[in-house]
């Protein structure tokens, strides 16, 4: 058994197990039941009485150490990343790198539809970019169903060069 379970966490009390909804098990209710097995040990006791509820993401991930499993390559071009990225010809954006502090590279771990992408700047931030990351956090990759159950969540690193990317 491998893959990745992803689950969204409700804790509403000090000593009670949080509720537990499953944003993405990639089909396999094995390891689904055993996070829920896990997730019912759990307790959040800074939690007050008449405090608001807290709502967290967790991530499980099941792979056997030594086995090579399916995701994306560690690294990708632009090219490579936009290659993956579902429905791409109805995108109507325009980014232009070289006002970003181009050449630059971003680590992005695939989600969607399930949850936004995780999508952080590698090295010095720049606020430029804040545009184009929003649009990878919502965007979907057409990644294969056997290598996304051990690809989502998994980072891989973006190369951006100096270029002008118009889909417009």
């Amino acid at each position: 058994m491998i893959g990745t379970v992803l689950v969204r966490l409700t804790f509403t009390s000090p000593d009670v197990a949080p509720e537990m909804r499953v944003i993405y098990n990639g089909g396999d209710r094995r390891l689904e039941r055993a996070v829920w097995d896990r997730v019912l040990t759990y307790r959040m006791a800074c939690l007050k009485p008449g405090d608001e509820p807290v709502t967290a993401d967790q991530e499980f991930r099941f792979e056997f150490e030594g086995l090579d499993t399916p995701r994306l390559k560690p690294e990708l071009t632009l090219v490579q990343l936009l290659g993956l990225v579902k429905d791409l010809k109805p995108q109507t954006v325009r980014f232009d790198f070289s006002t970003m502090g181009c050449p630059f590279q971003l680590s992005v771990e695939p989600y969607q539809p399930w949850a936004q992408n995780s999508v952080r700047q590698v090295g010095e931030a720049n606020a430029g970019r804040r545009e184009f990351t929003e649009w990878l956090r919502n965007v979907t990759f057409e990644i294969p169903p056997r290598a996304m159950k051990t690809a989502i969540g998994q980072p891989t690193i973006i190369s951006v060069p100096c270029v002008l990317l118009d889909l417009t």
